[in-house]
């Protein structure tokens, strides 16, 4: 197990061109690497691809790195995570599934047209009842209460990324959030 000084020497050699200590950088953190892939699955990517990410990541780790700035170990390893979490991301903008999309040559038939639905009607009934008794509840909002409540359950905002957009503070949107859900839920309760 290197020291940190031993990690900072071995850094600023790698930097000046050495390549022994670049492998001894990249033998140090292989464990770290191969823990933070092995419960990784991307489509299109096995085990080594995805080392051969964080290999990488730590390569352009040691190059961008300012020595003595911080420790080299917590910015190698955030940038390897960071590497592989891009990864997964970057796979999952560009290999959407969609239950619309089509699955037949006439482009007529959907996946979702193919799932079996185990509902029974009266399922269907009380779902539908039970979503036009929400749509009343929710139409009897003010329009800043019906704002809130669609950026974050409807478009899946973070209450803190709304406090941010309108310019309040997190902990106002927070009990603005609770004092609705609690009113939704005595007027849904008051419809039944």
């Amino acid at each position: 197990m290197l020291s940190y000084k031993e990690i900072e020497n071995l850094v600023g050699d790698s930097k000046k061109g050495n390549k022994l200590s670049t492998m001894e950088l990249v033998k140090h953190f292989e464990p770290f690497i191969f823990n933070a892939v092995k419960n990784v699955n991307i489509s299109g990517y096995d085990t080594n691809d995805l080392i051969q990410v964080g290999y990488s990541a730590l390569i352009v780790a040691i190059n961008k790195y300012n020595v003595n700035s911080n420790t080299f170990c917590s910015y190698a390893y955030r940038a390897i995570k960071n590497a592989i979490n891009y990864t997964i991301r970057s796979n999952v903008k560009h290999n959407n599934l969609s239950l619309n999309n089509t699955i037949d040559e006439e482009k007529t038939m959907t996946i979702i047209d193919n799932i079996q639905d185990e509902s029974t009607l009266e399922d269907t009934y009380l779902t539908k009842l039970t979503n036009n008794q929400l749509s009343k509840v929710l139409s009897n909002l003010n329009y800043e209460d019906k704002e809130l409540i669609k950026e974050i359950y409807f478009n899946k905002t973070s209450v803190r990324k709304y406090a941010e957009k309108h310019q309040i503070y997190y902990q106002k949107a927070l009990r603005r959030k609770n004092r609705i859900l609690m009113e939704l839920r005595d007027k849904f309760q008051g419809e039944g």
